[in-house]
């Protein structure tokens, strides 16, 4: 995984970066902000470093977190779950999904002890990580590609599928609709909450 670099530890390595001001690293991965958040659930707060924090969630929408400045982003999120079932997003822009029927391809790959199982589908979201039900906390990162650009965006996420034994999903996708989106929505199907925390960042170079 890239190594986020920061101001801070830029200047420490002694390369003469201890002038820089946030947003301007050199490499590796940049913590964004995103400009507000909207949420169906109890609570979700913009922390001051730009991660986000959420309680008790079913439906959470990052707004304005992609940019021009960036074409490739690393979602990152932990979180604790009253269900398990498939975790579901949307693109938005200013503020308002893209729900196109039948814009958002996937293809998922499991493994569980020697089986090997696949499908794919369209439909008017993705379908991005498998959630597992728990007090534990249990995590995704999600490489999202090109959700800025008016073209289309690719998606790949890996996750655990079971808490008990070595299992993984695999998850791939392509949204086709050609528009410019800042924003992303994650969306729990049926009675499924999320509480935890998630976070964005931009690759620098990517």
């Amino acid at each position: 995984m890239p190594v986020v670099t920061t101001r801070a530890n830029a200047g420490a390595s002694a390369l003469g970066w201890g002038s820089l001001v946030a947003g301007e690293e050199l490499g590796g991965m940049v913590l964004l902000t995103p400009s507000s958040v909207s949420k169906t659930g109890t609570s979700a707060t913009v922390g001051t470093n730009g991660t986000v924090t959420f309680s008790a969630c079913s439906v959470l929408s990052l707004n304005g977190v992609f940019s021009a400045k960036y074409r490739n982003y690393l979602i990152s999120a932990s979180y604790t779950s009253n269900q398990g079932n498939p975790l579901r997003a949307r693109l938005r822009s200013s503020g308002t999904d893209d729900a196109s029927a039948n814009a958002y391809y996937r293809q998922e790959l499991e493994t569980s002890g020697t089986s090997f199982t696949g499908s794919s589908g369209t439909n008017s979201f993705w379908e991005v990580a498998f959630i597992e039900q728990g007090t534990y906390d249990t995590a995704f990162n999600m490489y999202l590609y090109c959700p800025f650009l008016a073209d289309e965006s690719i998606f790949r996420t890996v996750t655990q599928n079971n808490a008990n034994f070595a299992s993984i999903r695999d998850y791939s996708g392509i949204h086709d609709v050609s528009s410019s989106f800042d924003g992303i929505t994650f969306i729990c199907p049926g009675a499924m909450v999320l509480t935890g925390s998630i976070s964005v960042y931009g690759l620098v170079g990517a």
